[in-house]
């Protein structure tokens, strides 16, 4: 499942920045940096690379990318409830 990368980000408590001369997206929190360009399947957190499941891709002007992505690299656990058909996103006690 891909997702728009701001809403959920800043759900999460990151803060967004769109960089449209690269076409890219960095993300900070206190601990975290992520760093991911549109059409690519390589990302980084905190400077190290992570192969995203699909690229991410721009639709209808949202930049998306796997949710499970986002939640682990902010350090959440990320579960699917097949019963609910429902994504659970639960930030792990530092």
């Amino acid at each position: 499942m891909v997702v728009p990368v701001r809403g959920v980000l800043e759900k999460l408590g990151a803060n967004v920045e769109w960089v449209p001369t690269t076409q890219s997206v960095i993300a900070e929190t206190g601990s975290v940096t992520i760093q991911l360009r549109l059409g690519d399947r390589i990302a980084t957190v905190n400077g190290k690379t992570v192969l995203l499941d699909v690229p991410a891709q721009a639709i209808a002007g949202h930049t998306m990318v796997p949710l499970r992505f986002i939640g682990e690299a902010l350090g959440a656990a990320v579960k699917w409830d097949g019963s609910t058909r429902t994504v659970l996103i639960q930030p792990r006690n530092p």
